[in-house]
């Protein structure tokens, strides 16, 4: 599936940024001296290890010092690798008063897993013993955007019905976002009912267990659901919701109740048939809520209602508005008919043509529509207008289609005033138009416009 291999590749972007720095061979060495690292994170946040190896400027060191960037390997880590649309774990590595801080954890290579970062204090060695502790409230409120999204692909399919795939997702502390196969945006409706059902089953505290089978077996199994494409080790974690059992290595909560809160802010599309929803958990989602009633609590104050007339109010001011637009309208289109009633009536003979020249109290936009109206009344004439709008003064020549055979241009004449107005502009034959900034220039501009049309 073309749409589902997109969105997964938009996912990978934030790991292939680390991996284009590395030569393809740099870790397949090192792995043929080296037993493949342990994740010891899903339920552990800190652990005693061992250093492996030590990398600055693409090569491995045998010492980080104090202040300077590298990464750190380890024998077995707490610290979860970008991986499945989740990303990679922040926090500490230390030995005594020496710490590194790890700024992004990320999986190069099979079997390797590598801690970015900068040593704070002291220096690090080489085969030291660490003690590796991970962010804790960063993880837990990313464990919640995760199993939030597990909630949310199970409700979709709830709503919207069982064609619902997942398309690719991201995870980290501040939202999730879950892309997935559908044809159509979501209905506000449809997007509460998505809400209600995770909010029920959060307050339900369903306990979360996960637990390991083969993946020979999950594919028999029709009720653990896997993502389209993705690549599966020969053993595969399962998370069970007992509402819903999916193929995932990433972390998660032990119950739903540790989500606390969902709400979905954002449903777009990100190509044809492939939508996405964000949202937020907990503290986050509280936030959204209290935000929100903040921008409505701002909106009655300004409309002098509250929150029960709004409503009632809002309509009543967009009636008020709708006529008054109107109204306007009308004077303007009144204002209008009169000046080009003045125009018609001032046709001024410079050698054999009829030129108007006005200035105009209208929208630039207008010009045109001046002068077809002008033209339905004389017929044959060179008309210029000028108008003066936000310290610019603006220029619209028109000449009727009857003299399109003679010796003189729209284009040509507006170019002899560009100077005297000190802007530019440009045309054809039978319009053109210009601006500047002398908007005192008209009446000269005018006066040239004569003395060109004279010799013609």
């Amino acid at each position: 599936n073309t749409l589902e291999e997109e969105a997964k590749e938009r996912s990978r972007k934030a790991q292939e940024k680390h991996l284009e720095t590395f030569d393809e061979n740099f870790f397949s060495d090192f792995t043929k001296t080296h037993k493949p690292n342990v994740f010891t994170g899903h339920h552990i946040y800190e652990s005693d290890s061992k250093i492996l190896g030590l990398i600055q400027k693409n090569r491995f060191v045998d010492e980080l010092k104090e202040e300077e960037m590298g990464i750190v390997i380890l024998d077995k880590t707490p610290f979860y690798a970008e991986k499945g649309g989740q990303i990679g774990d922040k926090g500490l590595i230390a030995k005594g008063a020496a710490v590194f801080k790890v700024e992004d954890t990320q999986n190069p290579y099979p079997g390797v897993v590598i801690h970015i970062g900068k040593t704070t204090n002291g220096s690090l060695k080489k085969q030291d013993t660490v003690h590796a502790k991970i962010d804790t409230d960063r993880r837990k409120k990313i464990q919640s955007n995760h199993t939030a999204t597990h909630l949310l692909h199970w409700s979709l399919g709830k709503v919207l019905g069982e064609h619902i795939k997942q398309a690719g997702s991201l995870v980290d502390e501040n939202r999730l976002r879950f892309d997935f196969d559908h044809h159509k945006p979501m209905s506000s409706c449809e997007l509460r009912e998505a809400e209600r059902l995770i909010n029920q089953k959060v307050r339900e505290n369903i306990q979360i267990k996960d637990f390991e089978i083969s993946f020979e077996k999950a594919q028999k199994d029709k009720t653990i659901k896997q993502i389209f494409g993705e690549k599966y080790s020969d053993t595969v974690r399962v998370i069970d919701i007992n509402i819903s059992k999916e193929l995932c290595g990433g972390s998660h909560c032990s119950f739903t109740g540790d989500i606390g809160y969902f709400r979905i802010f954002k449903e777009t599309s990100i190509s044809q048939g492939v939508r996405r929803i964000e949202a937020v958990t907990g503290m986050a989602a509280e936030d959204f809520v209290y935000d929100t009633e903040d921008l409505l609590n701002k909106v009655c104050s300004l409309l002098k209602t509250n929150q029960n007339n709004i409503e009632e109010k809002t309509n009543h001011l967009l009636e008020e508005n709708k006529e008054l637009v109107s109204k306007l309208k009308s004077e303007n289109q009144k204002k209008l008919n009169d000046l080009i009633f003045s125009a018609s009536q001032k046709i001024e003979k410079v050698n054999s043509y009829n030129v108007i020249m006005q200035k105009a109290e209208i929208d630039p936009k207008d010009f045109r529509y001046f002068c077809d109206k002008i033209l339905n009344v004389v017929n044959s004439a060179i008309i210029a207008l000028a108008c003066i709008l936000e310290n610019r003064i603006y220029f619209f020549i028109k000449i009727s289609d009857d003299l399109s055979d003679k010796n003189i241009s729209a284009g040509d004449l507006i170019k002899a005033i560009t100077p005297i107005i000190n802007g530019g502009g440009g045309g054809k034959k039978d319009m053109a138009q210009a601006q500047g900034s002398n908007i005192s220039a008209a009446d000269k501009a005018f006066e040239e416009l004569k003395k060109i049309i004279s010799r013609k």
